[in-house]
């Protein structure tokens, strides 16, 4: 076993160093008039991964606190998903400002990596400073969340507010790339629709002390829009498809009042128990 094992790494290893040559031959060749790094190598290894990973661990820790591990997780698959997905097209020079995955897998279009090396000191120099920044403001938000537990609800109700806004805006961009007709109307109707079914969860949740209860209650209430149309009236989610607006301002109003009520429960109903 031992002259086998050996044999492989001396294989291997022949190999390895047949494929340095071959790379090393291959520079030489390409750039006669140059002098060659051999420390290059490592060092641009460094530039190009380094940022990725500390973006990568920034998000990880930014959603973990806001959230949940998993949906970091999530979030993380993503993001990386979509940079890698939006590479596809071409693996030479596929270098963006803010693409997460960049790519020139090629000994060769040095002139492509040359006429981009401007985005690629602009990208890694962002990614870092985004990643420093984002781990400060997680550092804020976990210094926040020890404040109290409704500082903490409060805190998280803004963040989902937030990011939801963003993924409905981006869901609704993207409509509107492939020529859909969609406006801000549209936007506005639909995030009042969502917004009142995570009220009605996040109240539910709540009162309950169960977030179970909360996703149980928002997914009965979305399902009954689909049986008890006429007698939700001006709580009805899917208004916009019988060409009717007014009921969003209904949604939204009572999103503002369910959120008012919970914060206003759990703050004063330990002091009745």
């Amino acid at each position: 076993m031992s002259v086998f094992f050996g044999g492989l790494t001396i294989d291997y290893t022949a190999k390895a160093v047949s494929a340095e040559n071959s790379v090393l031959g291959f520079a030489k060749k390409e750039f006669q008039n140059q002098e060659l790094n051999h420390t290059a190598i490592v060092i641009y290894a460094a530039f190009w991964l380094v940022p990725d990973i500390m973006a990568a661990s920034a998000v990880g820790m930014f959603f973990t606190e806001i959230s949940s591990g998993l949906f970091a997780i999530f979030v993380q698959g993503v993001w990386w998903l979509a940079s890698t997905m939006a590479g596809t097209g071409g693996l030479t020079g596929n270098i963006g400002k803010f693409t997460l995955v960049m790519r020139h897998n090629s000994l060769s279009g040095y002139d492509v990596f040359h006429a981009e090396y401007g985005n690629i000191v602009f990208n890694r120099i962002f990614f870092a400073m985004f990643s420093i920044l984002l781990v400060a403001l997680t550092a804020v938000i976990y210094e926040k969340k020890r404040t109290g537990y409704l500082s903490v609800c409060l805190i998280r109700l803004l963040y989902s507010l937030f990011f939801l806004a963003v993924l409905f805006g981006l869901f609704l961009w993207r409509m509107d790339c492939l020529e859909s007709e969609v406006g801000l109307r549209h936007f506005i109707g639909g995030y009042g629709s969502a917004l009142f079914l995570g009220a009605l969860g996040f109240f539910s949740a709540g009162v309950s002390q169960n977030s179970i209860v909360g996703y149980m209650v928002s997914m009965i209430y979305y399902i009954s829009n689909f049986i008890l149309k006429d007698d939700l009236k001006n709580l009805y989610l899917f208004s916009m498809s019988a060409g009717s607006f007014q009921e969003k301002y209904w949604l939204i109003g009572g999103s503002a009042i369910l959120f008012l009520v919970t914060f206003a429960w759990m703050k004063y109903y330990p002091m009745f128990q």
